[in-house]
C-alpha cells in the first residue's frame, strides 16, 4: 500500500516491484475523474462545504492509478465517509384556531430543530433543565414529520400555559463518532415572542439618473427576538459596490445595470421571514430609428406632391411614461397643424414611437425633419433623429473603398475596416 500525494506530483518506485521504470500516482474523483489533494484535504473541503445551505456531499469512492508504461495501470478504490455536525438551528410557527362549537382560544406553538451532519442526527428537547420525552408532559409532543424522518425534530406545545414560556435546547448529537462533540441552541419563547415586520422608507418604484448615488433604508416595526435585516436582489446578488449597514443598503454612481428589484428581509426564526420589495429605474434612452410611409426605397412607392407621407421616429426610453417628443423643420418648432399631424403610438403596440403625418404633400414640405426624444426627468441627453424629405430619394447604397479588401493584419495588430453609405433620405 502507498499513499495518495497528487499535490506534490510525488514519483518513485512501489515497494518490492519488479519493473524500473518510474511509475505516477494519481488519486481522481468518480464522478469528475479530476486530480485530488491528499485525504486530510478532502475532509477540509468537505467539512469546509458543510456551513453552506445544502447538506454537504458526504464523500464518496476515490480512486487511485498507478502506471508505469508496462502492462495495463493497477487501479483501487477506496470509499470516503466524512463525518461532520453543523450547529443545529431552531425556527418558530404557531397555529391559532378557535372552536365553534366549544367556547375556548387555542394557541398552538411548534419548535422545530434542524440540523446537517453525517452520519444522521439525534435530537432531544430541554425546557430549562427539564428533559422532555414523549409523554413526560401532557401539553408537550415530540414527533419527526413523515416527510422529514431522521432529519428535524418538532416540539409541539399544546395550548401554551405559563409554565411554557422558558428557555428551551435542542441538543444535537451524532454520538460522539470521530470524537466530533454534541452541538445545542436555546430559544427563549416569551409572551412577547413574534414574527418580524418591518418598512421601506423608500419609493416604490425609485427613478434615478445613472451616476446619482441611491439608499433604501428599512426598519423593523416588531418581531421578538429582533430581526436580522438582509438586502436581496432577483438574483441574490448584490451589486460589488453596494454597501450595507444596519437596514441600509448604499447603491454608489449606481448604472442602468444595477437597475431592478431590491428586496429587504427581515428573519429571527420565528414564523416566516418578512420581505418588502421596491424597484429601482435608471433613465436612459438609446437606440434612435426611423421609417417613412411610403417607403421611398421602394419603385411603386415614390414620395409625391399630393400624396400623405408619413415619418415615424422610435427610441428605448426608461422609464417610458417619462418620454416626450418634438419635431423640427429645418431646425424650427412644428406644432401639430390640420396639414401636419403629430402623435403618439399606443404603447401597448408600438412603444417609444412618435409619427408626423403630412397631408396633401407640398413643394414647401421638402426638407430635413428632426425627431428629438428626450425624458421629462431631465439629466439624461436626447436623441434627435434627422430625416430628409425631398422629391428625390436614393435607395441606401454601401461600398468599400479600393484597397480597403481585403485586409491582411498579424495576430494582435489594430484593423479599421471602412464602408462608404450613400442614399436620399440618409441612411
Amino acid at each position: 500500500m502507498f499513499a495518495f500525494d497528487t499535490e506534490d506530483k510525488q514519483r518513485g518506485k512501489r515497494k518490492g516491484a519488479e519493473s524500473e521504470p518510474e511509475f505516477s500516482q494519481n488519486s481522481m474523483d468518480k464522478n469528475s475523474g479530476q486530480r485530488v489533494g491528499p485525504l486530510p484535504g478532502l475532509q477540509r473541503v468537505q467539512r469546509d462545504s458543510a456551513h453552506r445551505k445544502d447538506p454537504p456531499n458526504p464523500g464518496g469512492r476515490y480512486y487511485c492509478k498507478a502506471e508505469n508504461g508496462l502492462g495495463s495501470p493497477a487501479i483501487k478504490s477506496i470509499r470516503v465517509d466524512v463525518y461532520y455536525l453543523d450547529d443545529p438551528i431552531v425556527t418558530v410557527h404557531q397555529s391559532i384556531g378557535e372552536a365553534k362549537e366549544q367556547f375556548y382560544y387555542e394557541r398552538t406553538v411548534f419548535l422545530r430543530c434542524v440540523a446537517n451532519s453525517n452520519p444522521p442526527v439525534r435530537y432531544s428537547w430541554h425546557r430549562g433543565r427539564e428533559v422532555l420525552t414523549q409523554g413526560s408532559d401532557k401539553g408537550v409532543e415530540i414527533y419527526e414529520p413523515f416527510f422529514t424522518q431522521g432529519e428535524t425534530k418538532i416540539l409541539k406545545l399544546k395550548n401554551l400555559r405559563p409554565q411554557d414560556y422558558a428557555n428551551y435546547s435542542c441538543i444535537a448529537s451524532v454520538r460522539n463518532v470521530c470524537g466530533i462533540p454534541d452541538r445545542s441552541v436555546i430559544f427563549r419563547l416569551t409572551n412577547k415572542t413574534a414574527s418580524p415586520s418591518i418598512k421601506l422608507l423608500v419609493e416604490d418604484p425609485i427613478v434615478v439618473n445613472p451616476g446619482q448615488t441611491v439608499s433604501l433604508v428599512c426598519i423593523t416595526t416588531g418581531g421578538e427576538p429582533p430581526p436580522l435585516l438582509t438586502w436581496v436582489t432577483a438574483n441574490d446578488t448584490l451589486p460589488l459596490r453596494s454597501q450595507v449597514k444596519g437596514g441600509t443598503l448604499t447603491l454608489p454612481a449606481i448604472s442602468s445595470e444595477e437597475a431592478g428589484i431590491y428586496s429587504c428581509v427581515a428573519s429571527n426564526n420565528v414564523g416566516n421571514p418578512a420581505k418588502k420589495s421596491t424597484t429601482i429605474v435608471v433613465r436612459s434612452l438609446k437606440k434612435g430609428r426611423f421609417w417613412i410611409t411610403p417607403d421611398p426605397y421602394h419603385n411603386d412607392d415614390n414620395i409625391q406632391i399630393g400624396r400623405e407621407v408619413k415619418i415615424s421616429c422610435q427610441v428605448e426610453a426608461t422609464p417610458p411614461e417619462e418620454l416626450t417628443f418634438s419635431w423640427l423643420k429645418n431646425g424650427r418648432a412644428l406644432r401639430s397643424s390640420e396639414r401636419m399631424v403629430i402623435t403618439q403610438t399606443d404603447p401597448d403596440i408600438s412603444p417609444g414611437t412618435t409619427n408626423l403625418d403630412i397631408i396633401d404633400l407640398k413643394f414647401t414640405d421638402f426638407g430635413t425633419y428632426t425627431c428629438v426624444a428626450a425624458l421629462k426627468g431631465g439629466g439624461i441627453p436626447e436623441i434627435s433623429i434627422d430625416v430628409n424629405i425631398s422629391s428625390t430619394t436614393v435607395p441606401p447604397n454601401l461600398t468599400v473603398p479600393r484597397g480597403k479588401s481585403p485586409l491582411v493584419a498579424r495576430e494582435g495588430d489594430t484593423v479599421e475596416l471602412e464602408c462608404l453609405v450613400s442614399g436620399k433620405p440618409n441612411p
